[in-house]
């Protein structure tokens, strides 16, 4: 336990002529190492990483500041949260002249630091963690810039669960058929495209391949007939 009394006091007395009586406050321990310490982290299970925070700014203080804020945030949520992930500083410098005419070789250059930190979210379900999002956003302060990127899992067969439109089905078909179905047709679509590039760079590849496609399967269909 600490004790913290008022250092003016002693000020108040002589002023006063007369004696205060002041009760000292007892603070304790665990509430200042929550304030001054470094901030808890709770320890991943799975490590399933669903959401990576980038945070840039060009005062350092006040971005690792932040950070600590952010992870006592996700403490406090029982959020599994990464520790302080330093980025590469982006520098960009600008080379000015000091004044023109015969003093044109003495130039200034001005620089300037962007640093960037990295905080990941594990093993959170997508309520909680927008949650946590939407109060780092709330509180961010000024100065600091976010870039959030959040990653949905889903179960394995989802894609088969999901509802396609008829026309979209439809036109997946006849691409689909429109394909060459054999390794050697693949091979004479790339020749004839690779052929028509060589002759023509600037031609759009896009139209080459239907070209290509359009020549070779329709003699694959006769020979079949």
């Amino acid at each position: 336990m600490l004790k913290s009394s008022s250092i003016h006091t002693p000020l108040l007395t002589k002023a006063l002529g007369e004696k205060l009586f002041i009760e000292e406050e007892t603070v304790p321990i665990e509430s200042i190492d929550e304030v001054y310490g470094a901030p808890k982290r709770l320890e991943s299970i799975h490590g399933v990483t669903v959401c990576q925070l980038q945070l840039r700014s060009y005062s350092l203080h006040r971005l690792d500041f932040y950070v600590e804020f952010i992870q006592r945030a996700a403490y406090a949520m029982n959020i599994p949260c990464s520790g302080n992930i330093p980025l590469p500083v982006h520098k960009k410098r600008w080379v000015v002249l000091k004044s023109p005419f015969v003093h044109k070789s003495a130039m200034e250059v001005f620089e300037r630091r962007t640093h960037k930190r990295l905080v990941q979210i594990r093993d959170t379900n997508i309520e909680t963690l927008e949650k946590w999002i939407k109060y780092v956003e709330d509180n961010v302060p000024g100065g600091i810039g976010l870039k959030c990127k959040v990653f949905e899992y889903e179960k394995v067969g989802f894609g088969a669960t999901m509802k396609i439109d008829q026309i979209e089905a439809k036109k997946a078909q006849e691409t689909a058929a429109s394909l060459p179905a054999n390794k050697e047709d693949i091979k004479k679509i790339a020749d004839i495209v690779v052929e028509a590039l060589s002759k023509n760079p600037k031609a759009n590849i896009q139209e080459l391949t239907k070209d290509a496609i359009n020549s070779i399967i329709p003699k694959n269909k006769a020979l079949e007939k």
